[in-house]
């Protein structure tokens, strides 16, 4: 049986180790994240993920990956 393409795309996160996180943000902060990811050329996952570890640096605490 031939698998769908949420079926493929599930089990490619799944081996990424990838999980979707959902949030609810103001309009402003919204802006800013998309301005951010068109400027620099990076996904906003990038943006994303830069900023969590740049803000855990600040506070002295170390990433588990």
């Amino acid at each position: 049986m031939a698998l769908t393409r949420q079926e493929i795309n599930r089990r490619s996160r799944e081996k990424l180790g990838l999980k979707t996180k959902a949030f609810t943000l103001d309009a402003d902060t919204i802006a800013l994240f998309e301005q951010l990811a068109a400027h620099t050329g990076n996904s906003q996952a990038a943006i994303l993920r830069d900023a969590m570890r740049d803000y855990a640096a600040k506070h002295g605490i170390t990433p588990t990956q």
